[in-house]
């Protein structure tokens, strides 16, 4: 029986690496300079919005259990960590959902950053990780992964055993956890006169720990060979909220999954809350409700095996467009023309599939298409230059919109108790 488990498990993590190398990469455009300081909007501006659907569905014992550890934030460290796709990886909403939680509870710091540039993709602008030294890179949707593939998505493998590191960063820290694969990293010669000591609790893990708080450094490391640097984590030493993202252009839950021990390097964040933004990509592509929903229950699984004690919730992707192409001829050749965008009828499919997973498993979930408008409603967003012109990403403004509202909805479920009397059986992720 056990044998015949196996082999069951096996194939559905040969289905999940298949699509996920099906899928194709969107990446998010150009979209400028962010507007870091920008306060927050009145909501009132925007009529198309459904602000009575910004609340997040949980069950009381999840809610009551995060209410627990959010109220405790002024003697430990609580940790966020959102999970996503192009509309995670550059950070404009979940900077602005960071920036709110942190105020509310206090700040633990930065959190995760990634070698995205040095791996050739797109970063957000708040912070930098740069070297004059070669790298052999990898990325999530970019197969074969030429070196080990971490669990943000990217790695970064140095072509010498000794390489150097720059840092920078808005928020001050004053300790850096370097995640690697297969072995540690270590800092060569003697120590720089900002660095206190060097730990590795963990295979994997190093512990850079500084005499002060910096916003930049620059390290000497040196590695085993095959060795990957795929995340460091900025720390400031204080209690409070640490929230963290990790998001990847073309990401689905099935890429994920496909990861090599993803829920185990997930557990060594020990974060108090896990949140999977995922589902635009899946509307683009080829799915059935039981293949999309496998494909989110291997990635939940996965992560609750390792971190049984995370809270996991769901968010559904926002209405979008997809491009309609035809080819024409123009004097004997043929030409590619672009006729038309319509509303990618798939994305409220997949919302149905994700709000039908979270109410059957119990899971809390945040209903972002019908936050943002529902049916309809993308073409407000572009209207009101809140989508950007390729049709399925956000602008700034879009982002911290959203993640100004996803902020709200967790404020609102973490410190209003709810009244028994008021409550609704209810199922979960319907309004």
């Amino acid at each position: 029986m056990k044998s015949r488990t196996f082999a069951f498990a096996a194939f559905l993590m040969a289905c999940a690496v298949a699509r996920a190398q099906q899928t194709e990469i969107r990446l998010n455009p150009d979209m400028g300079t962010e507007a870091v300081a920008e306060a927050k909007r009145d909501y009132g501006m925007y009529a198309f919005l459904d602000q009575e659907a910004n609340v997040i569905k949980i069950g009381d014992e999840a809610a009551a259990r995060l209410r627990e550890r959010f109220g405790g934030s002024d003697s430990s460290v609580v940790r966020v960590l959102h999970i996503g796709d192009s509309h995670i990886q550059a950070e404009g909403a979940t900077s602005r959902t960071r920036r709110e939680l942190q105020t509310r509870y206090g700040s633990a710091g930065r959190g995760l950053t990634a070698p995205l540039r040095l791996a050739g993709t797109n970063a957000p602008t708040d912070y930098s990780i740069r070297s004059t030294s070669e790298f052999v890179t990898s990325r999530l949707l970019k197969r074969p992964w030429q070196g080990g593939m971490g669990f943000s998505g990217v790695s970064v493998s140095p072509v010498a055993r000794q390489f150097n590191i720059t840092v920078e960063c808005g928020a001050a820290f004053d300790c850096l956890r370097v995640y690697s694969s297969r072995a540690s990293v270590d800092v060569t010669g003697s120590l720089p006169a900002s660095v206190l000591s060097v730990l590795s609790p963990s295979d994997g893990i190093t512990d850079i720990l500084l005499l002060e708080p910096l916003t930049e450094i620059t390290l000497n490391l040196a590695c085993a060979e095959d060795v990957a640097i795929t995340a460091i984590s900025l720390q400031n030493g204080s209690k409070g909220v640490e929230y963290s993202a990790i998001g990847n252009n073309g990401a689905t839950f099935a890429s994920y999954a496909s990861i090599p021990d993803f829920g185990k390097a997930v557990s060594s964040l020990a974060p108090d809350l896990v949140v999977l933004s995922l589902g635009t990509n899946e509307a683009f592509g080829r799915f059935t409700a039981d293949g999309l929903r496998a494909d989110i229950d291997a990635l939940v699984a996965d992560i609750r095996r390792h971190a049984p004690d995370a809270e996991i919730m769901l968010t559904t992707p926002q209405e979008c467009y997809k491009r309609s192409v035809t080819y024409s001829r123009r004097r004997g050749k043929k030409r590619r023309r672009v006729r038309s965008y319509s509303v990618n009828t798939s994305v409220e499919r997949v919302r149905s599939i994700i709000l039908g997973y979270a109410e059957e498993h119990g899971l809390p979930v945040y209903d972002w298409y019908a936050v943002a408008g529902g049916a309809d409603s993308a073409g407000k967003w572009l209207e009101r230059r809140l989508m950007n012109t390729d049709r399925i990403h956000l602008t700034w403004d879009g982002y911290h919109l959203q993640g100004d509202l996803f902020a709200d909805a967790l404020l609102r479920m973490l410190t209003v108790q709810p009244d028994k009397n008021e409550i609704e059986d209810e199922p979960l992720g319907h309004h």
